[in-house]
């Protein structure tokens, strides 16, 4: 298991529409909307970069525990850019890896890179 980074990003929707019918769609939209702010980096495992604008997420699932907190277990896709020694020439690869969310009462989102073997 990855280390938590305290408030990651803000999901104040995600947390208001909480056992609605449309909770996973409003919750794919905000981390879409905040797709700068997840750690994808530490899913490159080329040396490369992430390319934030081919990201793609999947809910998995998630539950509210009993003090209010609603954990998001997700996938994630996206392509790692690995730079070469031509200026011009990059390489792409596809990446992907499992995140895990925990949006407090506030909106306020931990984020964690699941580590997977």
């Amino acid at each position: 298991m990855g280390v938590f980074e305290r408030c990651t990003m803000l999901l104040t929707q995600s947390i208001q529409h909480r056992g609605a019918m449309d909770f996973d769609d409003i919750l794919r939209r905000e981390i879409d909307e905040n797709r700068g702010h997840l750690p994808l980096e530490r899913l490159c495992r080329y040396g490369g970069f992430p390319s934030y604008e081919t990201l793609s997420v999947h809910i998995d699932s998630h539950e509210v525990s009993d003090d209010g907190i609603i954990e998001v277990r997700c996938s994630v896709y996206f392509t790692e850019v690995i730079s070469s020694n031509c200026a011009v020439c990059s390489f792409e690869k596809p990446a992907n890896g499992f995140l895990l969310l925990k949006v407090e009462k506030d909106g306020c989102t931990e984020v964690q890179v699941l580590e997977v073997d």
